[in-house]
């Protein structure tokens, strides 16, 4: 049974328990906030030495911070196919943050402008960043998902999966997360409230209040029972119960922060609101393979290795056959070099043909030609070429495969369209790469994410 590395991460608390299936083998907590990626770094070297984490573990986050927003996107019931095609548009107008978007999902009750769902936005490159500081640990990333993704079905085992709506406090040190849903945890509003509660019942009874207002008001909801779980809510309950309508009470099963490291550790796999990429959360099942090819291959050497020395014997007993056969290898080595020699000849009578017809081209051509070939990075195959002449200009196509899987591709790609746009010539591209691994990444299935980028490039030498 895979053992897997959970870790709760809100707002600088950093929560982690070791876990393999439902037996916890440790847990830790940072003695200081965790606010930035080098004081990850620290964090996830320290709870790999505390916990004896061992290598090939499996990685599961949730988080929450002001770099992960939610906004409510209203979109009509359709396919999730389609639906993830228009999330990808509408997550680079909703970002708020420079750079790409990494983006995930989850499906809320409809609002009174009609259906919807929660879209989850993060920087790409701080997710990868992640990603890439966790793999140096030799974990895997399996899961990061927002802490209402957890919310969402701790409120189930809460209210029992009823048809009431219900409201959940979560309280940390510096954050208020506050989820109103129905009993079976599905979800219809969020609130994000960065403050350091610190004890303060009547902050967390305003926010109460508030929450149950904004959710008659907007959704015609009544809250049936106020659920408040967090460190140090002794008494808290009790006091807010005398104080609004709906029953409150103290959470029953999350008596210590370490249970949400624990309840993400044991979240399934296929979930949409998870930012981890499937291709990387199936790299332990490629290196197996891989593993096991090599397995493979050394095996079948063996045993050609036993075949030859089998043959090798054979040839030896009969004295009369191994002369015949080095007559007939003979003879064959014999027309094996007039062939050769013969295609040679045709080689070279072919090169002085394209000699002849590159001379005859205008000089344009000749040059994007030689630029192409200083342009092309390493892990870029070319498969077509074309070059055309249009009066005082060139078109050209390229289209080819590049990296090992579409990410990788896109960076080679990126970088020879640079250097096929420098001096001499003057390039004007007309279709870039990025369009192609955006189509690989809309189609989104196990086999784009495993393969290289195919990619078709056109653009004019003028």
């Amino acid at each position: 049974m895979a053992r897997i590395l959970g870790v709760n991460w809100v707002e600088g608390d950093f929560q982690c328990v070791y876990m393999q299936g439902e037996k916890v083998l440790g847990s830790w907590v940072s003695p200081t906030p965790i606010n930035e990626l080098a004081e990850f770094n620290l964090a996830i070297r320290d709870v790999c030495n505390a916990l004896d984490v061992k290598q090939g573990s499996q990685f599961a986050l949730s988080y929450e911070s002001h770099l992960l927003s939610h906004p409510f996107i209203h979109i009509p019931i359709m396919k999730r196919d389609d639906l993830e095609k228009v999330l990808y548009r509408r997550a680079e107008q909703e970002k708020v943050f420079e750079g790409q978007a990494s983006w995930s999902w989850t499906r809320t009750l409809p609002a009174k402008d009609g259906d919807g769902v929660l879209l989850h936005l993060l920087p790409r490159a701080w997710r990868n960043a992640v990603i890439r500081i966790c793999e140096e640990f030799f974990l895997t990333p399996v899961r990061m998902v927002p802490l209402s993704e957890v919310m969402g079905r701790h409120l189930a085992q809460l209210a029992g999966n009823d048809d009431q709506f219900h409201l959940l406090v979560a309280l940390f040190e510096h954050q208020i997360e506050i989820m109103v849903a129905r009993g079976d945890g599905t979800l219809l509003f969020l609130r994000d409230i960065s403050s350091d509660w610190g004890g303060d019942v009547s902050r967390v009874q305003q926010e109460i209040e508030r929450t149950s207002l904004y959710a008659k008001q907007q959704f015609g909801v009544a809250i049936a029972t106020v659920w408040i779980a967090g460190d140090g809510i002794e008494g808290v309950a009790d006091t807010i119960n005398d104080n609004i309508q709906a029953e409150t009470k103290a959470d029953p099963l999350f008596t210590s922060p370490l249970q949400w490291a624990e309840a993400v550790a044991q979240l399934p796999h296929k979930l949409t609101s998870n930012l981890v990429p499937w291709y990387i959360q199936q790299r332990p099942k490629r290196r197996m393979l891989l593993r096991g090819g090599i397995a493979v291959s050394l095996l079948l050497l063996l045993v050609t290795i036993a075949t030859v020395v089998t043959v090798e014997m054979m040839v030896g007993e009969h004295n009369e056959i191994e002369g015949k056969t080095k007559a007939n290898i003979a003879q064959l080595q014999a027309e094996l070099a007039a062939l050769q020699n013969k295609e040679r000849q045709e080689q070279q009578e072919r090169h002085r043909l394209e000699v002849f017809k590159q001379l005859d081209q205008p000089q344009a051509p000749l040059l994007f030609l030689r630029q192409l070939a200083a342009a092309v990075p390493y892990g870029v195959l070319l498969q077509n070429l074309e070059v055309t002449t249009q009066g005082a200009q060139w078109p050209f196509m390229l289209q080819g495969k590049a990296g090992h899987d579409p990410d990788h591709g896109l960076e080679l790609v990126d970088r020879m369209e640079q250097g096929l746009a420098r001096p001499p010539l003057v390039v004007r591209f007309t279709q870039r790469g990025e369009q192609s691994w955006q189509r690989a990444v809309q189609q989104g299935d196990r086999q784009t994410f495993a393969q290289p980028l195919k990619f078709t490039v056109r653009g004019v030498v003028k």
